[in-house]
């Protein structure tokens, strides 16, 4: 029996971790970037957990409407990953160039005139609140004492007389003797639309600007979030919340049909239910006017990529988001989609891309400047990229096709 893909009915929207995963790419980039997902709650939970199980990560989750502060809520997270203690030991061992048994013959049972020796010695150099942490920290390896979520107290205690105000604003200080991806995630809910203009998202959005790749996420429900958009005037906090905007709506998303040859080839290769329902996502897309298009446009470029990794005779030859090496403007050149061996480029144009004018110019100059460097230039608009997979696909083989005899006639 053949498999409808446009009556496929997933358990939950699978777009939603698609669209974390381009946000991930972009704090990789070192762009801070907040994921405000707009849907119910216990959805987005779900999501989001599973999101941060996929991606071998932890997570706090925290509610303005708790008693709990949010750097209390991280903490507790934080004290409860069961491999603190080795990583800790390991970055002394890689310190002192030895083993971490050594390091545990080192501090277990010494005085803290011995563990002054070991600490003043370390051949590194931390922030005030860094020395305070670590030694803390190998107060408790002294003692042979577990850590755990118990110690969240005192540890709050250390940080609030060290900074004299709340210690989630300085959160970042574990990323100085700690690997950034063993700290949790967050993923902060929001009840009412006083929280969104509350002090603590103004913190939130500083510990995102200090640690910009930490993944931190927003769960807010549709209503509260469409007040906060119309009745707040435009911020920094606003351009944020819009920029990291993934709204959940299952239901508009089963009801959209995909072009017949587009299902029949993700058909042809075994197109995951995944990628199906980026393209349902997509196709949304145009008729929902995206606030912010680069998002829209950046879901373009990964689901372009997913299909050519997918199709046997472009698999693993394009990267995503190259950056090359060669500037344009201030900055390194990228490149949304880039074969290097062949030095061909693909730019998606997003939507509505053509209504400003400098953005054209813009491209025209970025087109220039790639030929000068020898490589060719293929553009396609984002709202194609579905609607006319097969007709781009085409377009990709032939210039690759191309490219190859060229380059063998060159060689003769």
């Amino acid at each position: 029996m053949a498999f409808n893909l446009n009556n496929a009915q997933p358990e939950r929207t699978t777009f939603v971790p698609y669209q974390l995963d381009i946000h991930q790419q972009w704090r990789k980039q070192g762009t801070p970037t907040l994921s405000t997902i707009s849907g119910y709650p216990d959805n987005i939970r779900k999501i989001w957990q599973q999101w941060i199980t996929n991606h071998t990560l932890t997570t706090a989750t925290w509610s303005p409407d708790t008693s709990q502060s949010l750097s209390t809520c991280w903490l507790e997270a934080l004290l409860a990953k069961q491999t603190l203690r080795r990583h800790l030991l390991e970055y002394l061992a890689v310190i002192h160039k030895c083993t971490t048994e050594h390091i545990l013959h080192r501090l277990i049972g010494k005085t803290r005139y011995e563990l002054d020796i070991f600490q003043r010695n370390l051949p590194i150099n931390l922030s005030t609140a860094g020395d305070v942490l670590l030694r803390w920290f190998i107060e408790l390896i002294a003692r042979e004492q577990e850590i755990t979520p118990l110690f969240v107290p005192e540890l709050v205690k250390i940080l609030n007389v060290q900074n004299g105000q709340d210690s989630q604003n300085d959160l970042a200080v574990f990323t100085e003797f700690f690997p950034l991806e063993i700290l949790p995630a967050l993923l902060i809910e929001i009840t009412n639309c006083n929280h969104l203009n509350s002090p603590s998202i103004r913190s939130i959005i500083q510990l995102i600007e200090s640690l910009p790749k930490l993944p931190v996420a927003l769960s807010v429900p549709p209503d509260t979030l469409a007040h906060y958009f119309s009745s707040t005037a435009e911020s920094r906090i606003k351009t944020m919340l819009h920029t990291g905007l993934i709204a959940i709506n299952q239901q508009d998303s089963l009801k959209i049909n995909l072009p017949p040859e587009t299902t029949c080839f993700l058909q042809q290769y075994h197109a995951s239910t995944q990628l199906i329902d980026e393209a349902k996502s997509l196709l949304r897309v145009p008729s929902e006017a995206p606030i912010d298009c680069s998002n829209a446009r950046s879901q373009a470029e990964l689901f372009l990529f997913n299909v050519l990794e997918l199709v046997p005779d472009t698999h693993g030859i394009f990267k995503l988001n190259t950056k090359m090496p060669f500037t344009f403007g201030n900055q390194a050149m990228e490149i949304d989609l880039y074969a290097h061996k062949e030095r061909i480029a693909i730019e998606i144009d997003g939507y509505y891309h053509f209504q400003e004018l400098e953005t054209w110019r813009r491209d025209r100059r970025k087109d220039l400047a790639l030929q000068i460097q020898g490589i060719l230039v293929l553009r396609f608009l984002a709202e194609d990229v579905v609607t006319r997979l097969e007709e781009i696909l085409n377009t990709i083989r032939f210039t690759l096709r191309s490219g190859r005899k060229e380059d063998k006639f060159k060689d003769n």
